[in-house]
């Protein structure tokens, strides 16, 4: 231990037992003397730390963990690997991706239109005729059906038709409550 530590440990001895045996203090001066001589042997322990940190060894310094946040999944992060997941192959293992992400983003467009009024057979049957939305592309997605127009087919090149699919089904489930809560 350094000498600092010691003159502390000894200063606290001292006020501890002045303390506990009241005789002990009364030989000390009363008055401005004693916070003098508590103010400068702390002054004297304080120099000392400031000397010890001055010529301390950076490299042997040791800085404790930073405290980080434990790592929590995102909502929908599962969904999203899932459809960032699908090539374009026409593999089983591809078809059974593809029904997952259908049925998920189906059972999902069945809550929305129950909540507009639709009983869930009525949703069912207005996913399988389009009747849902005017977007075509969305409605490709659950009735099965292929999208003609010139725009379309080269989005389908570029993005993959069933990613488009999915991607603008949702958007359309989107705005299927907002076109609802504006009607009235």
């Amino acid at each position: 231990m350094n000498r600092t530590l010691w003159l502390g440990v000894l200063l606290l001895a001292l006020g501890l037992a002045a303390v506990a045996v009241p005789g002990l203090s009364v030989p000390l001066p009363s008055g401005t003397t004693v916070p003098l001589l508590v103010a400068a042997g702390a002054a004297v322990a304080g120099v000392g730390a400031v000397r010890a940190r001055l010529g301390a060894d950076f490299e042997t310094a040791e800085l404790s963990e930073p405290e980080t946040r434990p790592g929590r999944p995102t909502p929908g992060d599962e969904f999203d690997d899932l459809l960032a997941s699908l090539s374009r192959s026409l593999s089983p293992d591809e078809r059974a991706r593809r029904r997952r992400v259908r049925e998920r983003v189906e059972g999902i467009a069945i809550a929305v239109l129950q909540t507009v009024g639709d009983d869930e057979e009525t949703a069912r049957r207005r996913l399988e005729t389009g009747s849902w939305t005017d977007d075509e592309t969305a409605t490709a997605l659950f009735a099965d059906r292929r999208e003609y127009g010139t725009v379309s087919r080269l989005q389908g090149v570029l993005v993959g038709p069933f990613r488009r699919r999915v991607a603008r089904a949702v958007a359309a489930l989107e705005s299927v409550g907002r076109d609802e809560e504006e009607e009235p």
